[in-house]
């Protein structure tokens, strides 16, 4: 019985298709070798390395993405915890960033584009408790002021948190498709 091998189109229009080759499914046709894959596709011999590249598996972590040239995804960064929240909107837009997914050529061309600052005015209501006794707590206890931030933080609800998300989205509509 032959194994499987795997495949990535790197190039071309199949750019990220995955494909598989049995060991010893070739083609011969005028001095030349091409693939056969199990989805009937070919893929002349020549062409691997440059059309096509071989996989060690199929698991997100072998895949490339198609970038200026190709590379592994990164791992994710460790998370700290934010102490500000400048810090948490980096935080979370670093997340989303480097999650272990295959990047469309789209999202890949975006990702390198260049960048500009954007602020955007986020209104959030939350119940906490009376900021006189924040503040004691903060500079009189020992870590006080990340116990504090603690404590907010974890108190968000997760429809405060959609209503975030809501008003960066309408924020991003307005700014991106002026509407």
């Amino acid at each position: 019985m032959s194994n499987l091998n795997t495949y990535q189109w790197i190039k071309g229009e199949r750019a990220g298709d995955i494909v598989y080759h049995k060991e010893d499914s070739f083609i011969e046709e005028s001095n030349d070798t091409y693939l056969k894959f199990t989805d009937g596709s070919q893929c002349n011999v020549n062409l691997i390395d440059d059309y096509i590249i071989k996989l060690a598996s199929d698991s997100p972590e072998d895949l490339m993405f198609i970038e200026q040239t190709i590379t592994t995804l990164p791992p994710a960064p460790p998370i700290e915890t934010p102490t500000n929240i400048s810090q948490i909107i980096h935080a979370v837009s670093t997340a989303a960033v480097s999650s272990n997914k295959i990047m469309s050529p789209l999202e890949s061309l975006l990702s390198v584009s260049k960048k500009t600052k954007e602020t955007i005015n986020i209104s959030l209501s939350i119940e906490m408790p009376n900021i006189d006794l924040l503040r004691v707590i903060s500079s009189t206890i020992e870590d006080g002021e990340n116990q504090v931030f603690d404590f907010l933080k974890n108190s968000w609800t997760e429809e405060q948190m959609n209503d975030i998300k809501k008003q960066i989205g309408e924020f991003l509509i307005e700014k991106v498709l002026n509407k």
